[in-house]
Formats: C-alpha cells, sequence, structure tokens
C-alpha cells in the first residue's frame, strides 16, 4: 500500500494526500494480513487486528469449507501478485473453479 519502490496505492489514488483524504471518509479501514498491518505507514489508520482475506472468520462455517467449488482471485494482474502459484494450484485441485478477475500486464 505504502512501498513506494513498488507499484502502490498512493500512485493509484493520484498522490499521498488524495489517499489519506479517501481513506479518511471510512470509519474502519482494515489490512488483510498483519504484514499489511505492520507496513501501512503513509498516513492511512489502519484497525490493529487484519481482517484476513478480507473475510471476517466468524461467518465461516466448516460446512461452508466442506462445500467449497471455487477459489476466486481478485487483484492487480501484475508479476508480483504470483498468479503462476494459483494456476499451478488450479492444475493440482482440478475438482475446484478457479477464478482470476483483475487488470493488468499479464
Amino acid at each position: 500500500m505504502c512501498d513506494t519502490d513498488k507499484e502502490n496505492m498512493i500512485s493509484n489514488f493520484g498522490g499521498i494526500n488524495n489517499l489519506i483524504k479517501y481513506f479518511n471518509l471510512i470509519h474502519k479501514v482494515y489490512g488483510i494480513s498483519e504484514f499489511l498491518v505492520k507496513n501501512s505507514n503513509c498516513g492511512v489508520k489502519l484497525e490493529e487486528k487484519p481482517l484476513y482475506l478480507g473475510v471476517d472468520d466468524t461467518f465461516i462455517k466448516k460446512s461452508d469449507v466442506l462445500n467449497l467449488t471455487n477459489i476466486i482471485f481478485i487483484g492487480s494482474l501484475i508479476r508480483r501478485k504470483n498468479l503462476d502459484e494459483i494456476i499451478e494450484l488450479a492444475l493440482v485441485f482440478t475438482n475446484l473453479k478457479f477464478h482470476i478477475i483483475g487488470d493488468g500486464i499479464l
């Protein structure tokens, strides 16, 4: 999000001030991993506890996991997202449907 050495949200918003102004309008902002929470150092305040993979685990039931049929990737289609790993998983787990949603050079 804040790492200016890589593609980041700052450039997507057209500058740090626009990024901060946008996220200040949102009551609670969550990172989806501890890494993101710890490394958000550009003025956007994230909640201390991550919302892992954007899903609150209180909504996940064991029966839902047993009936898993789809895996969805939503994000930028760029090299550092390691989409090749998702494709490798799709080759191993042929009983699941894999969906890749996004835009980018890949």
